[in-house]
């Protein structure tokens, strides 16, 4: 995963934007007069815009291949997850391939576009849950045609971008919103996220009661974040990281979500059917496998 120092690259860009300020600040005769707030309120407005490009970008794209990986460490607890996510086409064939850390226990989820049912695959670790390697099961995005915000590939995006946006609103003290566009076009987004923000965003799913496994300090502290788009407004990159500890308690995390390319055709499964499928029609039948198949693979982290 791609860790990069978040401090480094806001006190870059401090310098960058005070290094401005004072230049700007003496007067040319007929030119104006810019001090270092000026400057600052720029860089916000800049955020604000890269903000409604992010939005405009997750409600029109039409095809992606993101990788969306995270490490999370709450206290004693440590949790990773490496997930690669394509969707394409309007409406969108998605698949979720779940991240295999050995032989067997990759757990991809595959839904055709327009149908009513999605497939599960089950790794060999999975299969004493069904007697074939395909398990069809009533499909889980309905919803999506009107959220796009619930759709694989889109969905760990959005909660980044709700729990930036939710600080940034709240603001507060040191709060970084500060967006610049490259001489190659190129965009980027700095700010942060409070832990309770990142948490109440459900940016990663927690126990219900993990609040009060953390101290209010670090629930108060801000995590990093950042977003690159390219010239045409197309996020690439999105990263939230930070480590917060206070005595005995540590929080811990580092989200990524990278764009590499678009998805094609030929990336998703023909629709299995006949002897290497297992048809689930019940829907409480269908959760409970759906269910335990998740829980076995997040053992396997």
């Amino acid at each position: 995963m791609r860790r990069t120092s978040r401090p480094a690259i806001i006190a870059v860009v401090l310098a960058a934007v005070s290094l401005l300020a004072a230049s700007c600040a003496h007067s040319v005769e007929g030119g104006p007069v810019l001090d270092e707030q000026s400057v600052r309120d720029a860089a916000i407005e800049r955020f604000n815009e890269v903000i409604g490009n992010v939005h405009t970008y997750i409600r029109q794209d039409r095809s992606a291949r993101a990788r969306e990986q995270w490490t999370a460490t709450v206290n004693e607890q440590h949790r990773t997850s490496d997930n690669t996510h394509l969707y394409h086409g309007d409406p969108p064939t998605t698949l979720v391939k779940r991240g295999a850390v050995s032989e067997g226990t990759n757990l991809d989820l595959f839904h055709p576009a327009g149908s009513n049912r999605d497939y599960l695959l089950l790794g060999e670790h999975y299969r004493k849950l069904a007697p074939t390697p395909w398990v069809t099961l009533p499909t889980s995005y309905d919803g999506a045609i009107n959220d796009v915000c619930l759709l694989p590939g889109k969905m760990g995006l959005c909660k980044m971008i709700d729990s930036i946006s939710l600080t940034a609103k709240e603001g507060g003290p040191n709060i970084t919103k500060m967006g610049y566009r490259n001489p190659d076009g190129s965009v980027n987004l700095l700010s942060n996220v409070t832990v309770e923000n990142f948490i109440d965003s459900r940016v990663i799913l927690f126990p219900d009661d993990i609040k009060n496994q953390l101290t209010p300090k670090i629930l108060e502290s801000q995590l990093s974040a950042r977003v690159d788009l390219t010239k045409a407004n197309r996020v690439t990159f999105a990263q939230i990281n930070g480590t917060i500890t206070d005595g005995d308690k540590k929080f811990d995390i580092d989200i990524t979500h990278e764009v590499e390319g678009n998805a094609q055709p030929g990336d998703f499964p023909t629709t299995p059917s006949g002897a290497e499928l297992t048809v689930i029609k019940d829907d409480e039948k269908a959760n409970a496998l759906l269910d335990k198949a998740l829980q076995m693979h997040l053992e396997t982290r």
